[in-house]
């Protein structure tokens, strides 16, 4: 196990062994509506958001946005 997975995992530990009630109450609570929202038809009403042309066009134009707008490297090429 990689020492970052072992950090996350011991905060994640923490986090559950210190948290109230209401903090553990609210977790469970957006776990539930995200996996009913998971098994939901998405906005463009395909049952399945992997296959969708839709989804999949909507995620193409983001990443192309994210892309274009990333600064690019001022730097030559180095050997």
């Amino acid at each position: 196990m990689s020492p970052e997975l072992q950090a996350a995992l011991d905060k994640a530990n923490e986090w559950m062994r210190t948290a109230t009630l209401e903090q553990l109450e609210a977790m469970w609570k957006a776990q539930r509506e995200s996996w009913v929202r998971a098994f939901a038809p998405c906005e463009h009403g395909d049952p399945d958001w992997e296959t969708c042309p839709g989804c999949l066009q909507d995620a193409a134009d983001r990443r192309a946005m994210i892309t274009a707008n990333q600064p690019q490297s001022q730097g030559g090429a180095t050997s």
